[in-house]
């Protein structure tokens, strides 16, 4: 696979993805995180890289195995970093807490809707005559039983 060289031109500390400008010219290439070799520092906006561009499932250029242009080659890496620590803890604080708060408004539609199913089964027991109804209707069925 052939190597490209190009620079940073924007990184997203807290999703761990950026763009990258190709030297030679051309769109500006997606960079994940997981292109980067595993325990590396997070790259830096405007810093020179290499790498190696594919073709995705979808068709889509990929950036892989990217390097530091000044450093040594890298290897198959799993990007470790996505953003600075006190990012990724606050991130997952948050998304722990999205999932209660998911769980709680569950709770609320399926109370409101119980709740609204039975007012109308109670309107509609009233305009029926309600309990009264009911005595009616089973002297009936015992009237008819008996015949």
């Amino acid at each position: 696979m052939m190597r490209f060289e190009g620079t940073l031109k924007d990184w997203n500390y807290d999703r761990g993805f950026g763009a990258i400008a190709p030297r030679q010219g051309g769109q500006e290439l997606f960079v994940h995180a997981s292109a980067f070799p595993s325990g590396s520092e997070p790259p830096q906006v405007g810093e020179a890289l290499s790498f190696e561009v594919a073709v995705d499932q979808k068709g889509r250029k990929q950036v892989l195995r990217v390097q530091r242009s000044d450093g040594p080659p890298a290897p198959p890496s799993h990007g470790d970093f996505l953003a600075p620590a006190a990012s990724r803890e606050r991130q997952r604080a948050l998304s722990q807490g999205s999932g209660r708060r998911w769980s709680f408004w569950l709770l609320v539609a399926g109370v409101v809707t119980l709740s609204a199913a039975g007012a109308g089964l109670w309107v509609a027991n009233i305009k029926s005559g309600g309990s009264a109804n009911y005595a009616q209707t089973a002297k009936v069925i015992k009237v008819n039983k008996t015949r």
